[in-house]
């Protein structure tokens, strides 16, 4: 019987600055200026890729987690403070629960488990790791005294949760970035609390001193520093320690949102660009290196339909509906990935082709862009198939030479061993469906996730 399989294999690029091993290459400190493969994780599934200051975690569908890059502080999890290339990296995901979630801040990081525990690792200067002290922790640890979890952000040097109580934050807090009315750092999680109890929190975005949040109904709120405007409420040098509606976007519907070191940017439905805040390196796209203290339409991409948008220290990346990449701010090391090292203000278009479907995370100054395609697996056909052929190839060989008796025999042994063949294949296809129906069933009756939740984790 005929069957089909899929699989999906993902390629990991890289690209920007190479010091500390951060792209994941071994033996080279020369800076890439276009994305390399990494052939690492060529036979794997990349469910999530985030990029740090300088280092990088990459989370595989079965929940293994891969770290490289910059590890004074024991960013990369791995139970040393030594800086480590992709090669040698290991499996650092060693919990009982399948991790489902990763994030990187400049000297730390975070991953979520699939119950929703959160836990922290990295530098805990004020408190970003939420064990309510300041020490460096080299592997994973679990932060107590916190809701269930459905998301996980880290900005420069504080780190977010979504939970089922809403928005918690923690960490660096002297510029009003973790949203909870004061210019204290808070070394615990705590209630970022907005002007309505409906509110229905989708992204949040987290750049050096200032976030950004995405309701599911499409409206904006930001707080922490406005020094170059990027919270967008028309002023600059103000701090808001708590979220403050982004009124310059009311009446849109914003879809994706992303915070650089010292500006801001937002994708509506319509496929729009806007971006905000400090425009010294020509970050914000406009054709000028001026600051922004108002979301603002980046003209040039009007046509192109964008669906996501990623900003690093001072540079930004848009992807668009046609998985075509657009770069523009600073590329002092290659970051904006088109060949050069020369920055621009206006959106340069990458000339590369890359089949699949594309995610892309900036760090500090490098990038990763991962894909995965899915391909027909029919090695279960071809087992068939071939054990069929093998056995009638037997018959036309064997039908010179061999008297018509002898022969009859062989045929109706080689039509006894395919109905046997066929019937195994129809007994286990029955068993699995059989089991899974089970599986099903007992699953129902706790009331926990179905057999669909199962598959996609």
């Amino acid at each position: 019987m005929s069957r089909k399989e899929y699989r999906a294999y993902s390629t990991l690029y890289t690209w920007g600055r190479a010091k500390n091993y951060r792209l994941g290459r071994r033996g080279t400190r020369d800076d890439s200026c276009q994305p390399e493969p990494i052939k690492v994780f060529d036979n794997c599934t990349i469910q999530q890729v985030a990029c740090g200051g300088g280092h990088t975690l990459v989370l595989l569908d079965n929940g293994s987690l891969y770290s490289f890059g910059y590890n004074q502080y024991g960013q990369l999890g791995n139970g040393t403070k030594v800086d480590s290339p992709l090669d040698a990296s290991r499996d650092i995901s060693n919990l009982s629960t399948k991790l489902t979630a990763v994030a990187c801040g400049r000297y730390h990081s975070a991953a979520l488990d699939v119950n929703g525990a959160v836990f922290t690792w990295g530098g805990g200067k004020n408190g970003r790791l939420g064990h309510n002290d300041e020490q460096t922790r080299t592997i994973p640890c679990r932060v107590t005294r916190l809701p269930r979890a459905h998301k996980i952000f880290c900005g420069y040097h504080i780190t977010a949760a979504i939970t089922d109580d809403g928005l918690y934050t923690w960490g660096w807090g002297e510029h009003g970035q973790l949203g909870q009315g004061s210019l204290e750092d808070s070394y615990g999680p705590r209630k970022v609390f907005f002007g309505s109890d409906n509110l229905v929190i989708a992204q949040l975005a987290c750049g050096d001193r200032h976030c950004l949040v995405r309701a599911e109904n499409g409206d904006v709120y930001t707080w922490g520093s406005n020094e170059y405007g990027q919270l967008g409420i028309g002023q600059y040098n103000e701090i808001c320690s708590s979220p403050v509606l982004l009124t310059s976007l009311s009446g849109m519907m914003v879809t994706f949102v992303a915070a650089g070191d010292r500006h801001s940017a937002a994708v509506t439905n319509t496929g729009s660009l806007f971006t905000w805040g400090c425009g010294s390196e020509g970050q914000c796209g406009h054709g000028d290196y001026n600051d922004c203290d108002m979301p603002s339409l980046v003209e040039s991409l009007v046509g192109v339909f964008i669906i996501k948008v990623f900003c690093g220290h001072n540079f930004t990346v848009a992807l668009s509906k046609e998985h075509e990449i657009y770069c523009f701010g600073n590329s002092s090391y290659g970051q904006l990935g088109d060949g050069s090292k020369s920055s621009c203000c206006i959106p340069r278009k990458l000339l590369y082709s890359i089949p699949g479907p594309i995610d892309i995370t900036c760090g500090h100054f490098h990038c990763t862009l991962w894909t995965t395609v899915e391909e027909q697996d029919e090695r279960n056909d071809i087992e068939i198939r071939a054990r069929t052929e093998s056995v009638d190839s037997c018959t036309t060989s064997c039908s010179t030479g061999i008297p018509d008796e002898q022969q009859r025999k062989l045929e109706e042994k080689i039509s006894s061993l395919n109905a046997k063949l066929m019937h195994m294949v129809s007994l286990n296809e029955r068993v699995i469906s059989e089991s899974l129906l089970r599986l099903q069933e007992e699953l129902n009756k706790d009331g926990r996730e179905t057999l669909e939740g199962i598959l996609c984790d």
